[in-house]
């Protein structure tokens, strides 16, 4: 382990010392390498520029798990999300220890409209584990997006590999047995409707998606996984983790995508 993730690591154990007990504990639990993943990819792309100078959007903040990281790393964090999340008390206080700037995001993602004003502008905004719960024409969300940022600003994302190997089988499976494709039924009816996975996306469809819609942009594409190989020992999981083996041999097939987009 290098330096860079000797300190990513430090920083992690003090955040999590802070959570405790608290109702999100769980979910820091499941996606702390995925935060340790995006703290690394984010130095390094940064790494010739001072932290302290960097302005940072989390757009779809959350319990500002990601965003208390990188604020304890050194950079200037923000956070907006919906009602629910950013006016919760968990929030306030956790924004309120970490010096992160919180606002709520009362007109949605798909309008476009952020709660910031033309003097405020950003380096890099990050967009992580949301675009495969968007379930309507992004436009006008870009748009918005791209006038947030500074210039030479670039996106962040991180979001499920719809060709990970792992899930393949299990969406032939379902083809071959005639009980759908896409996302399931009981997913569809029983989980809240921003929990919902709408669409995931392949490496040439993320390719291909910013050409779409016009935006003069270049994208980086790379492929992680980080969630345990093998899971539990039923039949599926451990088909599943043989199939994960895999993949860690094939790149392109591994669970995760990490994106750059830049202007």
């Amino acid at each position: 382990m290098d330096l860079e993730m000797n300190h990513i690591e430090s920083v992690l154990s003090v955040i999590e010392s802070r959570i405790g007990q608290e109702e999100d504990l769980a979910y820091w639990s499941y996606h702390r390498k995925r935060y340790a993943r995006s703290a690394n990819s984010i130095l390094r792309a940064i790494r010739p520029m001072n932290p302290e100078g960097i302005r940072i959007l989390d757009i779809g903040s959350h319990y500002l798990h990601l965003s208390s990281v990188l604020s304890e790393l050194g950079f200037s964090v923000f956070g907006t999300d919906v009602e629910e999340f950013a006016e919760s008390e968990l929030s306030r206080k956790r924004a309120e220890a970490a010096g992160i700037g919180i606002k709520s995001m009362r007109d949605g993602l798909e309008t476009g409209l952020f709660p910031y004003d033309d003097q405020e502008r950003f380096d890099l905004i990050l967009l992580t584990e949301t675009l495969e719960h968007l379930a309507f024409r992004p436009d006008r969300m870009w748009s918005g997006i791209f006038s947030l940022l500074r210039p030479k600003g670039q996106v962040y994302l991180t979001t499920p590999n719809a060709l990970s190997l792992r899930r393949i089988p299990l969406q032939i499976l379902r083809l071959l047995s005639l009980r759908g494709y896409g996302p399931n039924l009981e997913s569809l009816l029983r989980k809240p409707g921003n929990a919902q996975h709408w669409k995931e996306y392949s490496t040439y469809e993320l390719g291909r998606y910013f050409k779409i819609l016009g935006l003069p942009v270049s994208v980086e594409v790379s492929h992680y996984r980080y969630k345990p190989i093998f899971r539990s020992a039923s039949v599926s999981d451990c088909f599943g983790g043989l199939c994960n083996l895999l993949a860690e041999f094939v790149p392109p097939l591994r669970e995760e995508l990490e994106v750059f987009v830049r202007t």
